[in-house]
This record gives C-alpha cells, sequence and structure tokens, in this order.
C-alpha cells in the first residue's frame, strides 16, 4: 500500500515473498483502476488486527465525522485512523480552516450559552439587538484573546483581521436569525449548545452492531410540543449535501437526528437539521420537514431541503445503515483505495494507489 508493509512480514503475502510478476500486477491494477488482489491493497487480516487496531474492536465508538471519511475514501481512514500518520498543517501565517472553524464555533456556543435569554428578548423586542450585538463583540474577543497562545504560527496582524473577520460572519448569521424568527408562527428556542454523546461519562448513541459519539452544535426546541431541529455551523463551502445524503457521504447531520432523538428527546419529534453556513449567513441546507416550514424554520419551497416526513424518515434510517455497513467493512479490515469522492488536496495522496487520483 504504497510504503506500508503487508500483513504476514517485509515484503510477503500468505504463499510467501512477493516476485517481480506480482509487484507488476499490482502496479497494472492501479494504473487501471482494477484493484482486485484485495491483499495487496490495504485488506487487512481482521482477525490478526482487530486486537492492535481499536475501530475493529466491538466497544470502539466511532464519530459520524470519521465515518464520512471512511465513506469518501477507505484508504484515507485507513492512513490516518489505522496507521496513525497525521495530517499536515499548512505552513502558513494565516490559521488554517480546521483552527478559523473552531475559533467561530467556540464564540458562538459560548455567546449562544450565555446570551440565550437575551436572544429571546431581542427576538421580540428589537430594542435589545444592539446589547445582544454588543455581547457578541466581547465574546469574541474574549475567544480570541484566550486562544492567542493556542495558535502560536499565526501571523498578529492576520490574526486580528480574522477576529474582525469571524465578528462580521458571527454578526450577520445573528441578525438573519433573529429576523427569520420574527417572520416564524413558532419559532423554537435555542436550548443545547456543544451537546455531547458518547464521549467521558455520556452514552454513545448505538445501533445496528455499532456504537457512536459526538458533538451537536446547537438544538433548538419547541418546549410545548417536543418538536426539535439540529443546527450544524459550517464555515467552510457547503456542496451537494443531498447528493452526498443519496450517495452515503453526508452522514453528521442524520446521525445527530436519530442521536438527538433516542438520548435526548425519546418523545420528541424531529423537525430535522440544517447547515448554518456563516460565510453567506444562511440556513437553508440540510434535511427538514416540509410540514413545519414557515413554522419552525423558513426556506424557500423548492429547496432540496425540504421533504415530506416520510422521505425524510427513509433518508435518516438510511443513513444509519450506510453507517452500520461501513463499519462492517472496517472490521473485516477491507480499506481500498476505492474513492467515492478523491480531492485533489490530500495528504496521503502521494502513499495511495487509486489510478484517478486528481492533482492540484
Amino acid at each position: 500500500v504504497g510504503g506500508v508493509e503487508p500483513v504476514g512480514g517485509p515484503w510477503t503475502v500468505d504463499r510467501g515473498p512477493w516476485t517481480l510478476d506480482q509487484r507488476l500486477q499490482i502496479e497494472r491494477e492501479r494504473m487501471t483502476d482494477q484493484l482486485r488482489s484485495e491483499n495487496f491493497h490495504a485488506r487487512l487480516n481482521a482477525e490478526t488486527w482487530k486486537e492492535k487496531v481499536s475501530p475493529m474492536q466491538t466497544d470502539h465508538i466511532f464519530s459520524p465525522s470519521q465515518l464520512e471519511t471512511y465513506a469518501a475514501c477507505p484508504f484515507k481512514y485507513f492512513a490516518n485512523r489505522v496507521l496513525g500518520i497525521p495530517q499536515q498543517k499548512e505552513c502558513s501565517p494565516e490559521l488554517d480552516a480546521d483552527d478559523r472553524g473552531t475559533l467561530f464555533h467556540d464564540s458562538m456556543e459560548i455567546f449562544m450559552r450565555e446570551n440565550a435569554e437575551l436572544f429571546l428578548e431581542a427576538r421580540e423586542n428589537r430594542d435589545r439587538e444592539p446589547l445582544l450585538l454588543e455581547k457578541l463583540g466581547e465574546t469574541v474577543a474574549a475567544v480570541f484573546e484566550k486562544s492567542k497562545g493556542t495558535y502560536p504560527y499565526g501571523h498578529p496582524e492576520l490574526y486580528e483581521h480574522l477576529k474582525q473577520k469571524t465578528l462580521h460572519q458571527a454578526t450577520l448569521v445573528l441578525q438573519k436569525e433573529l429576523e427569520q424568527a420574527r417572520n416564524l408562527s413558532a419559532p423554537l428556542e435555542p436550548a443545547h449548545f456543544e451537546w455531547t454523546f458518547g464521549k467521558g461519562k455520556s452514552s454513545p448513541f448505538e445501533m445496528e452492531g455499532l456504537r457512536l459519539g459526538g458533538r451537536i452544535d446547537r438544538i433548538d426546541i419547541d418546549p410545548k410540543t417536543g418538536h426539535f431541529l439540529v443546527l450544524d455551523y459550517k464555515t467552510g463551502t457547503v456542496n451537494k449535501f443531498k447528493a452526498g445524503l443519496l450517495e452515503g457521504l453526508s452522514l453528521q447531520l442524520p446521525l445527530y437526528i436519530l442521536a438527538v432523538r433516542k438520548l435526548l428527546f425519546p418523545n420528541g419529534q424531529a423537525v430535522g437539521g440544517l447547515l448554518v453556513e456563516s460565510k453567506v449567513a444562511k440556513k437553508k441546507t440540510g434535511l427538514v420537514d416540509a410540514a413545519f416550514n414557515k413554522t419552525h424554520f423558513q426556506i424557500h419551497r423548492s429547496s432540496h431541503s425540504l421533504m415530506k416526513t416520510e422521505e425524510m424518515e427513509a433518508l435518516l434510517q438510511q443513513a444509519a445503515q450506510w453507517a452500520a455497513d461501513y463499519v462492517k467493512q472496517i472490521r473485516s479490515g477491507f480499506f481500498s483505495a476505492r474513492p467515492k469522492e478523491c480531492k485533489a488536496v490530500c495528504d496521503y495522496k502521494e502513499i495511495c494507489r487509486y489510478a484517478g487520483k486528481p492533482f492540484v
């Protein structure tokens, strides 16, 4: 697998040492994208590895994002989660996408947790909005000041610029949300922030022979009816979410909905889940029950995110089945380079045998 010794010892397989013909066969399969000889392409012996690799153990807790990585590319999951090859951060004076996202998430989580009541007041009374925005500015400033030493590679001036950019995006998201809520007949209330399951002492979400854990950015509820909506902040670009649902690539949001329904609100009703896109200050991508449009949320009626109750439930169950299938493949030792989604920027492309990988 590109510098990784196969199971059985250095440059050996079950039938003995590798021959030149076998090596040529590997390269022919790679170049023609026909990876038939599985033991040459990251297919591990599950029994040999189950005690050595935690994802192969039955008590391992997976996260939805890990399963999304496996769905997109089993080999990338293998390189990162099994071999433990770290992903390389780009050498740059500007914070990378993950660190920028962390700062935005931290700012919104702390702000909403500390100002949930003021948020509801500002929703009903516009005179309270300036104070709410002032609190947001204080929160973003405090988060960036506290985190300054966490990102020493960031240039001070670019870090300050990022703080102003984060505040600008958070302000637009907040103002857009306030305005939308004022036009709804029954707007939901922010109730849970960074809700965690399957980590520490919190119970995992168990289904189909697997255990899941994660942290959900925000959960809004209707305390009268028990309706709930899962929200996930995204600082990057959101593309082809519905297609990802159908192809088994977009698992995080549906699995979060299922986890909340089982662990937090067993008697509640899922309205759905939405991605909050900070770049464009919009909340329109996800999977939501059309019956609650203009009641608990507001999305254009032609949006692919809107669906009938039966369709949304079918997609939730399909996501659960995708997750179960991926875990079965992981535990069988299947990590071949057969990606559903191969990106040009990847830390593992130099050791990957996938012939169709794109290059920048």
